[in-house]
């Protein structure tokens, strides 16, 4: 363990007391609204941990604690939103919506500019307004690239002056395999804390050199995504609660799992062989959850080291969530369950309210919105979402809308899923065939507030009349767009993809 990372866990807690806010929860708690304090124009932090469902913060340790205490401490000294839905249950569509404030209902526009074409975004509006505005994102496919292997032209970039696209390397990660589907398929992604510091030192360098804008940066970690890759120091947390398989490596488990689960469509309940996989898997993840919450811990130690942390804002959430089994599936992009779509959302720092907490609905494409206000104090853009911020006359969100297609590429498209959680609780799912494609649609009715794990579906016993209106109405607006540009990705590409269990 480094000098940085042992300093950690006593100078977070010192740190949350220099940076936090001055208002009290009890004094909004009146207003039923969220503020932030006057000051000047502060840095924003924006971190994405991919796949990270919203159960996982707090939850048991197998070593004892938590898996994640140091965003705990953030969500105490700072503002948390228990009830916070992603766009879609995979990352493409997903963070188009966060950043451009656009909900992703259409079929395949979400890859390039055509998407939401012109929208603004929140790196977009920053940088109109001085903020040197740039991006650590190690998803490789974010955004996708072409046959030629050029990154096509995509709203996730938009607005940033600096956007580093990670690739994952093979020359020193472990974690790859020969021989299953392509000649070297890709099974780890960068350690957290590697990328952290390569976020710190672009600011550090921007500083260095006499830069003193505000800046925008947009971190976004993949350990938490398949195949679930903890830094190796954290690898005795995922042993404790599940030991590794025999015959089945590591990085293996999640294509081995994902293969079962389309042998048996699915079928619950999980057969008892594979069960050991899945447990194992789970404790990867949970392991991998808790490398990144130290990550970011070492971020904000480096901020605080660099003399800004009074003056910055942290936002901490995720693209997506991730299934374990629930519905005979581990994975994400298939379903819209609350697994797959209930997010982390954990903000502190420059005039943040210490100890607000939220359990009205927030969305992901409130972000936009909501970033661009807590930085510049007005939201002028044309965002579809609202913000963070609410009055004492009202303006919570009723509804919140999310999409999936499947397969995700275009070309090959069979069906299209949507879903609406409704601020009373209440959430419909429909699932229909895509354009030009026959087969059956279902729908599904739950209410969350009595059944939070979506097991009673009430469609057969409970009138979808207006749901289902509604429905129609996102459809009939997503017809009504131009026509997209399809992705046509390379063999490589589309092997990785099918290695991350996006393509069957």
């Amino acid at each position: 363990m480094s000098e940085q990372e042992a300093k950690t866990p006593e100078s977070t807690r010192r740190t949350f007391i220099k940076a936090a806010g001055a208002v009290t929860a009890t004094a909004l708690a009146g207003a039923g609204a969220f503020s932030i304090l006057a000051r000047r124009r502060p840095n924003v932090v924006f971190i994405i941990s991919d796949a990270l469902r919203a159960d996982r913060l707090g939850a048991a340790n197998p070593l004892g604690g938590s898996l994640t205490p140091f965003l705990d401490e953030a969500a105490r000294k700072g503002a948390v939103f228990t009830n916070c839905l992603a766009p879609s249950s995979w990352t493409l569509p997903s963070v188009a919506g966060m950043v451009s404030s656009r909900n992703p209902v259409v079929t395949g526009e979400y890859y390039t500019e055509s998407y939401a074409a012109g929208a603004p975004t929140f790196a977009a509006e920053l940088a109109r307004a001085g903020y040197f505005t740039f991006s650590v994102v190690k998803n490789p496919w974010l955004p996708a690239r072409r046959a030629d292997r050029e990154l096509m032209k995509s709203i996730v970039t938009k607005g940033f002056s600096r956007y580093e696209l990670g690739s994952v390397r093979l020359d020193d990660n472990p974690f790859h395999a020969e021989g299953i589907g392509a000649p070297r398929e890709v099974r780890a992604f960068d350690p957290p804390e590697r990328v952290t510091d390569e976020a710190a030192e672009i600011f550090q360098k921007l500083r260095a050199g006499g830069d003193r804008r505000p800046f925008l940066l947009y971190l976004h970690y993949m350990n938490t995504h398949q195949p679930y890759t903890p830094s190796p120091a954290h690898t005795a947390l995922a042993d404790a609660a599940a030991p590794p398989v025999e015959a089945v490596p590591d990085h293996l488990i999640y294509q081995v799992l994902a293969a079962r689960g389309r042998e048996r469509d699915y079928a619950l309940p999980i057969p008892t062989e594979e069960l050991p996989m899945l447990r194992r898997a789970e404790a990867l993840y949970n392991a991998a959850t808790f490398s990144v919450d130290a990550a970011v811990a070492r971020l904000v130690e480096r901020i605080d080291d660099a003399g800004e942390l009074e003056n910055t804002i942290f936002i901490f959430t995720s693209d997506h969530g991730e299934e374990f089994g629930e519905r005979g599936h581990c994975g994400h992009s298939i379903t819209l369950y609350q697994e797959c779509i209930h997010v982390p959302f954990v903000m502190w720092g420059a005039g943040v309210p210490a100890g607000f907490s939220s359990d009205r609905l927030l969305r992901g494409i409130d972000f936009a919105p909501g970033i661009v206000k807590l930085a510049l104090g007005t939201r002028e853009a044309d965002f579809a979402g609202g913000t963070f911020f609410r009055s004492s006359g009202g303006g919570e969100h009723t509804e919140a809308i999310a999409c999936t297609v499947s397969p995700i590429l275009p070309r090959m498209l069979d069906t299209v899923t949507l879903s609406i959680v409704e601020s009373t609780g209440r959430k419909f799912i429909m699932r229909r065939p895509a354009a030009g494609k026959e087969g059956p649609t279902s729908v599904e009715l739950y209410d969350l507030r009595t059944d939070p794990y979506e097991q009673r579906n009430l469609a057969g016993v409970a009138s979808t009349e207006r749901f289902e209106v509604r429905m129609r109405r996102y459809w009939e607006a997503a017809a009504a767009r131009p026509a997209a540009e399809r992705l046509t990705v390379d063999r490589e590409t589309e092997e990785a993809l099918r290695s991350l269990g996006y393509l069957n």
